[in-house]
């Protein structure tokens, strides 16, 4: 018995990995360059208004300066940032990850 023998494909012609069948090349349609001009105006405010701005970036980076000094003065250690704060992958105004 093979691996996949038995499993069904959802009604939609999608595969369960998200891929289009092979012959499902036809369904593939390139947008209309004033489409593709609105979809990147679009993309463009999206980025705009998730994107740190210096007073969200400023208020994040004194949190995580106040918490590596609190840490630093009770126990003797380093402290490092790590994840979403050096990286500058967050939603400005968000919580501290």
């Amino acid at each position: 018995m093979g691996e996949h023998e038995g499993r069904r494909e959802p009604r939609s012609g999608l595969l369960l990995n998200g891929l289009l069948p092979n012959g499902a090349g036809s369904v593939i349609q390139a947008l209309d360059p004033e489409r593709w001009l609105k979809a990147e105006e679009r993309t463009a405010e999206l980025i705009a208004c998730i994107q740190p701005n210096p007073f969200s970036e400023e208020r994040r980076n004194a949190v995580a300066d106040y918490v590596m000094r609190l840490i630093i003065q009770c126990f003797p250690c380093q402290v490092f940032t790590f994840g979403s704060v050096p990286l500058k992958t967050y939603l400005a105004d968000r919580t501290l990850t």
